[in-house]
């Protein structure tokens, strides 16, 4: 049997077990110990395995393994520094002082954004060190003076997961836009390789995009070829990822072999492909 781990609140659902209300509408119930105790309302995550037979007298039902009370209302929450932000439910506190390094960066492309005044827009891709992390986001470098030489340093960070994660590389994409500084000339991004991921402006693969003002509707991506920023279009029915860039929309890309991290997200969009790069669903997550 698979292991799985979901994260939701605690509900009262329930008629001989506790129910778990996951953080996409699904209903598990939850033979469970009771240690920690739990009570309605929490958000919790758990691990463990499908039960085969149980007395919940609803299914499914996860066999728990571990589990961890990550929010209490009314308790101790995960923000220490006073931030917020969606973990992984709309106004739920994060505590970003947590955030780490990531492992690798593995891709860096630019592009500016036509607008008044012009931003910068920055997709990165690269590689968590195990699952379970979440909210990868660029941090720029305090600076009192320009950088002379115009490349601007950016730390790649990210939530790391709390209790147990698998090790095993999992990979991450994401946007984000900047102001852009009139003598900026590239970015340099840190992770935890000891070499930072440089990128130039002028490099090739940089590109100056429009900003396209119309939301693109995520309802009519199904079916479709998703072209990867700087991909040949091959005509027909596409859907291109210069359009998320252009609107600054934060997302993923998810082939049917990739890892996401195991938190949900509300203010991201998940694409998952298939094989040939064809959508297959659209969710917030």
């Amino acid at each position: 049997m698979s292991r799985m781990t979901l994260v939701g609140l605690i509900t009262n659902e329930g008629v001989e077990c506790p129910a778990l209300r996951t953080t996409e509408g699904q209903l598990y119930t939850l033979a469970y110990s009771g240690e920690p105790e739990i009570q309605m309302g929490d958000l919790v995550r758990v691990t463990g395995v499908p039960a085969q037979v149980s007395i919940c007298m609803q299914g499914p039902t996860l066999q728990v393994e571990s589990l961890q009370i990550l929010y209490r209302p009314g308790g101790a929450t995960l923000t220490s520094s006073g931030k917020t932000g969606i973990y992984p439910i709309p106004g739920l506190p994060v505590d970003f002082s947590r955030a780490a390094l990531v492992s690798k960066v593995s891709d860096v492309k630019l592009y500016i954004l036509k607008c008044h005044p012009p931003k910068l827009s920055i997709s990165v891709q690269g590689f968590y060190s195990s699952t379970g992390w979440s909210f990868p986001h660029l941090k720029k470098r305090m600076y009192f003076v320009e950088p002379s030489d115009g490349i601007y340093d950016f730390f790649c960070l990210a939530l790391p997961p709390i209790g147990e994660a698998d090790y095993m590389y999992t990979p991450f994409s994401f946007t984000q836009t900047e102001n852009m500084p009139m003598s900026l000339k590239g970015v340099r991004i840190y992770s935890q390789t000891k070499t930072p991921f440089k990128k130039m402006l002028d490099d090739s693969k940089a590109a100056v995009v429009p900003p396209d003002s119309s939301p693109p509707d995520f309802n009519d991506w199904q079916g479709k070829q998703f072209i990867r920023s700087g991909q040949a279009n091959p005509g027909g029915d596409v859907v291109f990822e210069d359009t998320l860039i252009n609107q600054g929309i934060r997302y993923r890309v998810l082939g049917p072999n990739d890892f996401g991290d195991m938190l949900f997200d509300a203010g991201r969009i998940t694409i998952h492909l298939d094989e040939k790069d064809i959508v297959i669903a659209v969710s917030w997550g």
